[in-house]
């Protein structure tokens, strides 16, 4: 079956651009409002995965043993591998809060408190409005979302060919008038409107795939360039839906470089951003862990008389007193974070797939 490596590609560059987004460097690059609106790039995960997983799976037979299998032993391991290094580190940040290192708040408490553990290790914590969906290891809540809407994307497959195409756009229509309204639920209303859309983008794919193939080089490279401005524009623009707006840009953006006929295309299928596309599961898991460690070293610092941390307007600013320097260790972090994912990637995703298959 067919692999679209842009959109991999593209997965790999959104899991950086949320790295520089969670972290706060004075005088970087973090400050821009491009990154300061990154959250908005999980938006660019779902859509992409609605596409993907509609082209895998809603044109062959139907096997749910074959699908739970594939999609839990592709989510569960290294979730499960973060959450015990979130829980170990909790306990050394427990510790060091009690000998006067401060902290935005007490360890094990508020998200973190030890009577939500169970709702994070099952993956349920985004989809109960009791629980806390940013606790332990931040960006789970995504992976939440995600998993459980596999779930019902497949129960959505149960149903005829016309049905269930109405069944995706009444869940996708529904889910962003959550949004617009402010009704509540508002994670799963991110992510069951960003993901049936690109169900529905991926069907426009399938069905105009030939006629527009034959277009030219040139058509496709200047979409291409068009949707990429657009994307700046909207996640650098105060516009007060720009979270809604920026998932139909992807979700066009997804119908377009799955054709990888523009130049933009050509240059996202070079080596670099498909290795980054590969460990972007590894890197989003990853990333907020040592985001984490590499704020308790600067609170740490600050207890030896190095200012390297400051809070302004309730947030948390690392700062070494040179923007160069604030830029150069933010791209050293990212390098490790793709050099640690290296690691997961090989010996927990990989390995735990394979046990997957063996099981089939």
């Amino acid at each position: 079956m067919r692999r679209f490596d842009v959109l991999d590609s593209f997965r790999g560059i959104a899991a950086i651009f949320i790295i520089i987004h969670n972290i706060r460097f004075s005088d970087s690059i973090t400050e821009l409002t491009f990154f300061e609106n990154g959250r908005i790039f999980v938006e660019m995960f779902f859509v992409l995965s609605g596409f993907v997983l509609t082209h895998g799976y809603a044109f062959k037979p139907l096997n749910f043993k074959s699908f739970f299998i594939s999609r839990t032993f592709r989510i569960f391991p290294l979730h499960l591998f973060m959450l015990l290094l979130v829980v170990a580190s909790e306990i050394i940040k427990y510790i060091a809060y009690h000998y006067g290192v401060p902290f935005n708040h007490v360890p094990f408490t508020e998200g973190e408190a030890p009577s939500f553990l169970i709702y994070h290790l099952l993956l349920v914590q985004s989809w109960l409005p009791f629980v806390p969906s940013t606790g332990f290891n931040n960006p789970s809540w995504s992976i939440s979302i995600e998993y459980y809407m596999y779930m019902i994307f497949f129960i959505t497959l149960l149903f005829k060919q016309i049905d269930k195409i109405y069944l995706w756009i009444f869940i996708s229509a529904i889910s962003f008038i959550f949004l617009i309204n402010d009704l509540g639920i508002y994670e799963v209303s991110r992510g069951l409107s960003s993901f049936f859309l690109g169900s529905l983008m991926y069907l426009l794919y399938k069905k105009s795939y030939t006629p527009l193939l034959s277009l030219s080089k040139n058509y496709f490279s200047i979409v291409e360039i068009v949707i990429l401005v657009s994307i700046i524009y909207i996640l650098s623009s105060d516009l007060y839906y720009k979270a809604i707006i920026a998932t139909f840009i992807f979700s066009i953006q997804m119908f377009t470089f799955a054709f990888e006929k523009g130049i933009v295309s050509i240059f996202l299928k070079k080596s670099l951003f498909l290795y980054i596309g590969k460990l972007s599961y590894s890197i989003y898991l990853l990333h907020y862990f040592i985001l984490s460690i590499v704020m308790f070293i600067s609170i740490i610092l600050n207890k030896f008389g190095f200012e390297s941390s400051l809070i302004i307007e309730g947030v948390r600013f690392i700062d070494f007193g040179n923007a160069i320097i604030n830029n150069l260790v933010l791209f050293s972090i990212i390098s490790l974070v793709i050099f640690l994912s290296k690691y997961t990637y090989k010996y927990i995703e990989l390995k735990w797939q394979k046990i997957g298959k063996k099981l089939l």
